[in-house]
């Protein structure tokens, strides 16, 4: 292992021997688990790309396979269309078929060239259905939205030109369009066929969503910060360090974690470049000997004496889901490997052609099919997400361990069983065993939050607070914004949460957000951000800061200056308005929020602010007035505003309007207690207990509320209905004397 892959035999040990699972003899691959169901899907794609080399012995029956792969990419198209005319799904980046979009394009690129081909050679109403089809699927690698799949459908357009006028049948087109006169308008129909049907999937494009394509492929002149290219360099790394036998099929998911600099918490499971994927899997010489024989078959195919125009657009597709693939991984899926693969079968018949016996052909097929079963098999025991979930499940960290330790057998360069079982032992206060597995998990992937988080609980648990500030830094950078809450609860002497948060604008923003409760120390945080990094959201958090330190001059000088700074910003009004009122300038404070509601008349929060002046001020129906000119359509805002509505009318003694407006705001938030305490509340005052009641037992078996938080609340509801049942009793009873 160390002479074939010095490298990978480098990550075994590592991931191995501290479980005495190593030295020992081991698979190259780093993830035999997931290599196990790639040797299935490679058995399935050669038998059915010697099916193809084997029944496409003449050339009817090579027309009847590539019929069959043009019609599935028709039906593929239709199927997208026909769930935006049901409603099932969208008509742009539809994900009827393909649960990518980018994946969905590249299968057309494949199948819509060969329908144009068929129709350019059929007639009639033959020809009608085929150039029908092609325009479907071709308007629907438009609508897909995928920028490399829009740029591959020209490359396959360029590359059917080339391969008529190479094999005549663009000549032979110029020559009818020439003598369009002696063979009248059919003639003239044949020779521009081909433009005309690309025309018209580009009109239906144009005709049903230009306005999205045109805004999608904008963006191409940022496609140089693309993540996707950002990768590139780090597989070449990666391919660097396993050259001979690469890192085996399928073990890039976990593999390359340990390679990513993307903080943002993605898994990559392909490399996003299928060309430079195949020798990192396979290695450098494996590899390229594969790439070339696949291009031998389309050179083979491409050089034959008598090239077909359904053959051009099969490799004109070909050429495009070539070219779409620099910037995808469509081809590891079997939806369009196949298909691809079949096409490149047929070509190949072309070249040099090996005729197998028969009992070589049935080994051969017995071997694929005993490979993909063992091979499904293996996956199955041995699935990543499962064996994962395994250790998560552990009750205790000696079990998560022992579950850690099968799963590492079978996925040396995941980083997830170590990471969960050094988070178990430091549950458990086993600090020292902990450190030693989530060094392991850092190891393998750097930019994971959750290593970071539970070393810094290890440290502060013993006391290394620097160490321990260090990884709740590291844990937010990499994404985790719950770290700097457990740091500051974790070390509450003054100012250490900004000895924890980095000096970013997220960071000091985050740490001035969670200082609430400590003004002097968020307002600190404000302040570094502010003047370190200009940011608004930094000035608006030190006005607010200010203001409750009971400065409300500063304060109103920051809300000038916000205002100026961002004037559609509501913050800086509502802000300036509340310091003019702590300065008793009352009339001041109420005519800036009117003013800034003229100003801005769709930002709710300003008539939110506006109406509470104006309920303060025991002006009710002005502040019902304001609160219905809230511009909001659904969820938390609109609640608000029925609510705000509701505290208004509750005001002017409206219970019965009161509390309709409050169910209206349960309504346009189900989820939430807040509104049906409002409901009770209100259905209370009007002397509605048993509806009081209910709205509150409701509220009591929402998530998030305590079991129990209700119940004081309850019992007193209860002991006022019992009561005036009771009064009620008495009145009928007297009634009746």
């Amino acid at each position: 292992l160390a002479l074939l892959s010095p490298t990978g035999e480098g990550v075994q040990r590592a991931a191995l021997e501290p479980l005495g699972l190593y030295p020992a003899a081991r698979p190259l691959t780093l993830d035999p688990g997931a290599t196990a169901q790639e040797l299935a899907k490679l058995a399935t794609w050669a038998c059915a790309a010697a099916a193809a080399a084997l029944l496409g012995d003449s050339r009817e029956r090579r027309e009847r396979i590539l019929k069959a792969v043009a019609l599935s990419g028709v039906g593929v198209g239709l199927a997208c269309y026909g769930g935006a005319l049901l409603g099932l799904g969208r008509l742009t980046e539809s994900k009827a078929t393909f649960v990518n979009p980018n994946h969905l394009s590249s299968f057309l690129l494949l199948t819509c060239w060969i329908a144009l081909g068929f129709g350019l050679r059929a007639r009639g109403p033959e020809r009608v259905a085929w150039i029908a089809g092609f325009v479907v699927a071709g308007s629907q690698v438009f609508l897909s939205l995928s920028r490399a799949g829009i740029a591959a459908f020209f490359v396959g357009a360029g590359m059917a030109a080339v391969l008529a006028i190479h094999s005549g049948h663009a000549a032979a087109a110029v020559r009818r369009l020439s003598g369009a006169a002696a063979s009248g308008a059919a003639g003239a129909w044949r020779a521009v066929a081909a433009p005309a049907a690309i025309s018209a999937a580009l009109a239906v494009t144009a005709w049903l969503a230009l306005d999205r394509v045109v805004a999608e492929l904008r963006t191409v002149s940022t496609v140089g910060s693309d993540v996707k290219l950002s990768l590139w360099p780090l597989g070449a790394q990666v391919l660097s360090q396993y050259p001979l036998l690469g890192i085996g099929r399928g073990a890039f998911d976990t593999l390359f974690a340990a390679y990513k600099v993307e903080m943002a918490q993605v898994t990559f499971t392909h490399l996003e470049n299928t060309w430079l994927q195949v020798p990192i899997d396979v290695g450098v010489p494996a590899g390229l000997a594969f790439l070339v024989l696949l291009g031998l078959s389309w050179v083979w195919g491409a050089r034959a004496r008598e090239l077909s125009r359904p053959m051009i657009g099969a490799l004109a597709g070909v050429t495009a889901v070539a070219a779409h693939d620099v910037f995808d991984f469509s081809l590891e899926l079997n939806g369009v490997a196949i298909p691809f693969l079949v096409i490149l079968a047929l070509s190949g018949r072309e070249g040099p052609v090996v005729r197998p016996p028969r009992w070589a052909l049935r080994v051969g097929a017995a071997a694929a099919l005993l490979l993909a079963a063992l091979g499904l098999s293996l996956h199955l025991t041995h699935d990543l997400d499962r064996q994962s979930r395994e250790v998560f499940d552990a009750k205790t960290a000696d079990e998560a361990s022992a579950a850690a330790r099968d799963a590492l057998a079978w996925h040396p360069a995941d980083w997830v069983p170590p990471a969960t079982v050094g988070a178990k032992l430091v549950e458990e206060g086993r600090c020292r065993e902990g450190m030693e597995w989530l060094n392991r998990a850092m190891v393998r992937n750097p930019t994971a939050p959750e290593p970071h988080r539970s070393a810094a609980r290890c440290l502060a648990a013993v006391g290394q607070d620097a160490a321990a500030k260090r990884e709740f830094r590291l844990a937010f950078v990499y994404g985790d914004r719950g770290a700097l809450e457990e740091a500051r609860d974790t070390f509450t002497e003054p100012l250490a949460l900004l000895d924890v948060a980095p000096d970013t604008p997220v960071g000091l923003l985050t740490a001035g957000a969670l200082l609430a409760s400590k003004p002097d120390e968020a307002h600190e945080a404000y302040s570094r951000a502010w003047e370190s990094f200009h940011d608004p959201a930094a000035l608006s958090g030190l006005a607010q800061v200010t203001l409750t330190l009971d400065d409300p001059e500063t304060a109103l000088e920051l809300a000038r200056e916000l205002e100026q700074l961002r004037p559609t910003e509501p913050a800086g009004y509502t802000i300036a308005s509340a310091a003019l009122a702590k300065l008793e300038r009352d009339d001041e404070a109420t005519k800036e929020l009117e003013e800034a509601t003229a100003r801005l008349p769709k930002v709710p929060q300003l008539f939110a602010a506006l109406g509470i002046r104006h309920l303060q001020a025991r002006r009710f129906s002005q502040a019902k007035l304001t609160f219905e000119k809230m511009v909001v359509h659904e969820g938390p805002e609109l609640a608000q505003k029925h609510l705000l509505i509701a505290a208004a009318l509750e005001s002017q003694g409206r219970l019965g309007e009161a509390l309709r407006e409050a169910q209206e705001a349960h309504e346009a938030l189900p989820g939430m207690p807040g509104p049906l305490v409002t409901v009770s509340r209100i259905a209370a005052a009007s002397r509605l207990y048993q509806v009081a009641i209910d709205a509150l037992e409701r509220a009591s078996h929402l998530p998030g509320v305590p079991p129990g938080g209700y119940d004081e609340q309850l019992a007193t509801l209860r002991a006022a209905k019992d009561e005036q049942e009771v009064k009620w009793m008495e009145k009928q009873v007297g009634g009746r004397r």
